[in-house]
């Protein structure tokens, strides 16, 4: 395997869901989208997240601890979510 410079972590989250579990989740995701769509602070462009029975992977990259924090507290007060892993990366923005 080669090293690629530009990759600066790799983490594996993979979890096994059910075929019973996939609509749920798959609404789940779409609650999840709408919250962090509709949150103050927090640009979810920069984000993604996949449930997997209730479980839920957030990941991508927040411009400030505070919209890290907001969209991880928007996560989790989604009904539904009954565990949140967060991998977020704060970048501050370039001037």
């Amino acid at each position: 395997m080669r090293k690629d410079r530009r990759i600066k972590s790799l983490t594996n989250e993979l979890m096994v869901g059910n075929l019973g579990s996939l609509a749920r989740d798959t609404a789940l995701e779409a609650q999840i989208n709408a919250a962090l769509t509709a949150a103050s602070g927090v640009s979810s462009v920069n984000m993604r997240w996949c449930a997997t029975g209730g479980h839920v992977i957030l990941m991508g990259v927040a411009q400030s601890t505070r919209e890290a924090s907001s969209a991880q507290s928007k996560v989790r007060g989604v009904s539904g979510v009954k565990s949140l892993k967060s991998h977020l990366r704060v970048v501050a923005r370039k001037k």
